[in-house]
């Protein structure tokens, strides 16, 4: 019962409530699984930035730079991948000063380039690509102005997509 009282009255403030109005700015890192063409590459480390740049009461431009890389041996061959996706979106927001959450999608970029070497042969492949771009996640406030950060990146430029989970810390000014 109390539980529930409590859960009300978050959902209640968070209605009243409007997203901070002020640009913040992150530091992240995560996990990116890489899609291509011809099925899933694999996961690698992803790190990057993000800064959001609120233009209306519950709307803000989430501009994000992620980069990842991976290398795969297998029988003396290496595979090696890296990613790096521009992510500009704008998102809708719901929440507090103290705490939102987000959704939104866009067009970016994935510039990329795969390496494959083997003992008879060397390949590599630069590559730039549109990208459509979704994103969901979460904000909330540390203490003062240090801020947390969680969220998912989904960005299309292949037939199987980039997915990305993250987590960051940021500032508000």
């Amino acid at each position: 019962m109390a539980r529930t009282a409590a859960l009300l009255f978050v959902a209640a403030a968070m209605a009243e409530a409007e997203p901070p109005a002020k640009p913040e700015l992150f530091a992240h890192g995560g996990f990116l699984r890489a899609g291509a063409d011809e099925g899933w590459l694999s996961a690698g480390g992803s790190f990057g930035g993000t800064v959001v740049v609120p233009f209306a009461s519950r709307f803000a431009l989430d501009v994000d730079v992620a980069a990842a890389s991976r290398t795969v041996s297998n029988f003396g061959s290496d595979f090696r991948w890296r990613r790096t996706l521009l992510s500009p979106s704008v998102v809708w927001r719901k929440g507090s000063e103290r705490a939102y959450f987000f959704l939104g999608g866009g067009v970016g970029g994935q510039f990329e380039t795969t390496r494959f070497r083997s003992p008879e042969r060397i390949a590599e492949a630069p590559n730039a690509r549109p990208t459509i771009l979704f994103r969901t996640g979460g904000t909330g406030v540390i203490r003062g102005r240090l801020l947390w950060r969680g969220d998912l990146l989904w960005a299309h430029s292949h037939i199987l997509p980039n997915l990305s989970l993250r987590a960051g810390i940021g500032y508000r000014f």
